[in-house]
Formats: structure tokens, sequence, C-alpha cells
């Protein structure tokens, strides 16, 4: 039987990531899922992208919050919402921190 980990939601939590791993590692999980929004609003950025990539999961579905960092990136944004304003103080903070 195969034992699969389900990893969702991370936004940004590192300390929660690595704790969900860990237990998916105790439980010998064969395959990784990860299924959306591993950036933001919390402050993990390339130490997130590094584990996430290290499990080699075998589906990768991207999140709300993943294309939110993208749509700021690709921009143009309206700083006249605070919607907008949001996500691009929020995406200022990570780019920086992520490496290639």
């Amino acid at each position: 039987m195969t034992t699969i980990a389900i990893l969702s939601d991370i936004h940004g939590n590192m300390t929660a990531f690595s704790a969900v791993i860990q237990d998916a590692k105790a439980h010998q999980a064969d395959e990784y899922w990860f299924l959306g929004d591993l950036f933001l609003p919390g402050p993990g950025s390339d130490k997130l992208w590094a584990t996430l990539h290290g499990l080699k999961p075998t589906h990768i579905v991207k999140g709300n919050w993943d294309d939110d960092l993208f749509w700021v990136l690709d921009g143009p944004v309206d700083l006249s919402q605070p919607t907008d304003v949001y996500f691009s103080r929020l995406v200022a903070y990570l780019w920086p921190h992520l490496t290639a």
C-alpha cells in the first residue's frame, strides 16, 4: 500500500511545515503531494522552497496565494486598492529572500 503525505496551506510557516514533514516521515510516506500555498503571508522564504523541493513531490498544485505572488510580480498593481497594497508589501518582503 502506498502512503501519501498531502501537504498544503503552509503560508510561510516553516515551523509548522517542518513538524508536518517529520510526522510524514514517521509514517513512512512514499509520496508527497503538494496542494498549494507555500508562501505568504508568513515570513518563510527560500528554506521553504528548498525543503519542498527536497521531498521530490510527485504532484504540485499552485494555490491562490501562489497565484497572488505572481500576480504582483507581473504587475501592474493599483496602489489605491488596500488589497493590492497588502499583497505588494508581502511580496516586497518575500522576493529578496528567495534564491534561484
